[in-house]
């Protein structure tokens, strides 16, 4: 992210740590990574950790699961790792 622009920071959301909060021209972007969110309180701690962050930057969670697999949980999406690095940035 650093090499495309991006400040890049921890965020912190109460007691929760937020893994990166990238910005660039005034925009946000907030980003959990885990290898994987296929067990249900990983999942749970991923996409909890944007809980009440109210505003309306993007929200994801990267992941190395299977691409085939999507999640949005209010409006937090979950994107593979690998497909983001290529298609996002």
């Amino acid at each position: 992210m650093i090499s495309h622009g991006y400040d890049v920071s921890i965020g912190r959301n109460g007691d929760a740590e937020i893994d990166f909060v990238a910005e660039k021209n005034h925009q946000k972007l907030y980003l959990q990574v885990a290898a994987s969110t296929a067990d249900r309180e990983t999942s749970k701690r991923e996409f909890g950790a944007f809980s009440g962050i109210d505003d309306n930057y993007p929200k994801y969670v990267l992941t190395l699961d299977d691409t085939n697999i999507s999640e949005s949980h209010n409006g937090i999406e979950r994107k593979s790792l690998p497909d983001f690095i290529i298609k996002e940035l």
